[in-house]
């Protein structure tokens, strides 16, 4: 049998659709230039407000290479395929969530009182 394809690289960010991010969490749009995947999630996570990234390329190159669009809105909102350009050359990936900060450690039991003499 033919090799299998090599399988695309794991994504940091959730692959959400081909296509382009719209709806409440992507309600706002920033082109950002030509960028591989990696490139356009680094300015995503350099911005607090960004919740999800677009880039285009996908078909030429695994790794992206065309126009990053980030994107900002409603942090738990929905983020919709408007259907531009489904071929697989553009996705849509949505910021992860930042990690919970780590729990306090349990407080130390109160001192037992002394024994009565």
């Amino acid at each position: 049998p033919p090799p299998s394809p090599p399988s695309p690289p794991p994504y940091s960010y959730e692959f959400l659709f081909d296509g382009c991010c719209r709806g409440l969490g992507a309600s706002s749009s920033a082109l950002q230039g030509d960028r591989y995947l990696l490139d356009c999630e680094a300015l995503c996570d350099a911005d607090a407000s960004c919740t999800a990234i677009e880039v285009n390329g996908f078909l030429q190159d695994q790794a992206g290479g065309g126009a990053c669009w980030t994107f900002s809105g409603d942090a738990g909102g929905d983020i919709t395929n408007d259907g531009c350009v489904r071929s697989g050359d553009q996705k849509c990936f949505r910021k992860p969530s930042p990690p919970l900060p780590p729990s306090p450690p349990p407080s130390p039991p109160p001192p037992s009182p002394p024994p009565p003499s």
